[in-house]
């Protein structure tokens, strides 16, 4: 017998009925997006690549790298704004993490572009000084006013000497799995230092409360593994 031939409607309509790889929609209801659009090419995803892996069963979570060149946060809501255009189904979001630091000027801009996303239905998550914050609050629960980034991670060196007993190494290489896991406890103490207005704070866990979210209602309570 002849091989069968498909017709190239049919070929795009099997097409049009899968999101992510092989899955096909009629098979199981696809998993709704978050897109994290980075404010860095290195520390950030590698974190976010870890958290990923862990909720792969609740929600596909896809970072999105600075570009080359350059990282200013109007680079970046352009970035935002392809995303959202190409977002395939309304429950998926887009978020834009920031970090707040730098001169004043820089410091003008990042507000501009966080009124600039809501405007555009893009999420921000804003860390000050900066996105190691987030990193921080997974090994201490700390309120400490950071200026500088640099104090944040010496901080962290410290603790995680202390804790895994080995060097934290440069944050590009840091091994974000053995600390992801408590992003729960991250998210909280965040929310609680946010809320309480401490000058030093990150909107991370925004993301994180999504992701909660997002989690089967049978699981709401404690959120996903």
């Amino acid at each position: 017998m002849g091989r069968t031939r498909h017709s190239r409607a049919s070929k795009h309509a099997r097409q049009g009925r899968e999101r992510y790889g092989r899955r096909r929609v009629g098979a199981r209801k696809p998993l709704p997006v978050m897109v994290v659009v980075c404010d860095d090419r290195v520390t950030a995803p590698r974190y976010f690549w870890e958290l990923a892996a862990l909720v792969k069963q609740w929600v596909h979570v896809k970072c999105v790298r600075a570009p080359y060149g350059g990282a200013a946060p109007d680079v970046l809501l352009n970035l935002a704004r392809q995303e959202l255009r190409n977002a395939r189904d309304k429950g998926d979001s887009v978020w834009l993490c920031l970090d707040y630091e730098g001169p004043d000027q820089q410091k003008q801009r990042v507000r501009d572009v966080i009124e600039e996303a809501k405007g555009s239905n893009i999420n921000t998550a804003v860390s000050a000084p900066c996105f190691d914050l987030w990193t921080l609050l997974h090994i201490e629960d700390t309120g400490r006013r950071f200026i500088r980034c640099a104090d944040v991670i010496e901080r962290i060196k410290k603790l995680w000497r202390r804790e895994f007993k080995q060097e934290f190494g440069k944050k590009s290489c840091a091994e974000y799995e053995r600390i992801v896991g408590r992003y729960r406890e991250a998210a909280a103490r965040a929310r609680k230092h946010w809320d309480a207005q401490i000058p030093a704070g990150t909107q991370v866990f925004r993301i994180i409360e999504e992701i909660q979210r997002l989690a089967p209602s049978s699981r709401q309570n404690r959120g996903p593994d």
